[in-house]
């Protein structure tokens, strides 16, 4: 593993975890500059999220196959966002909007739990061989 990668590993899950943070924070409080901070966070970490992904993936995936993978990638992003935002709007809907915020929490706690799974995994596999 090269420090590259342990910089890009620990980045994806601090970014999963801040935009956790910042949902849930706009979940439980209703301070104005409050919401502010947690809406650069949450647009910070998308942003960043994205590309260091899909730099992850640019150092991963053979150069002839970067066009099918990014497709596959962006398109199963695209399918959870249809489903994890149509039960959003049923939600809020039921619920209230503030429920959005603790809905898309729990979206990127998943993702968070994930990648620090994954990235141990890989870990592991690389110090096994």
């Amino acid at each position: 593993m090269t420090f590259e990668d342990f910089k890009n590993k620990n980045i994806i899950v601090f970014f999963f975890t801040l935009a956790t943070i910042g949902l849930l924070t706009l979940y439980w409080t209703h301070v104005i500059p409050l919401t502010y901070v947690c809406t650069f966070s949450l647009g910070l970490s998308n942003s960043a999220l994205r590309v260091v992904i899909n730099t992850v993936l640019m150092h991963r995936v053979d150069k002839k196959f970067m066009g099918r993978a990014t497709s596959i990638w962006n398109g199963t992003a695209q399918l959870i966002e249809v489903f994890a935002s149509t039960l959003m709007g049923v939600a809020n809907d039921k619920f209230g909007a503030n429920i959005g915020f603790l809905w898309m929490a729990v979206i990127m706690l998943i993702g968070a739990v994930w990648s620090f799974i994954m990235l141990n995994t890989t870990k592991l596999r690389s110090k096994q061989v």
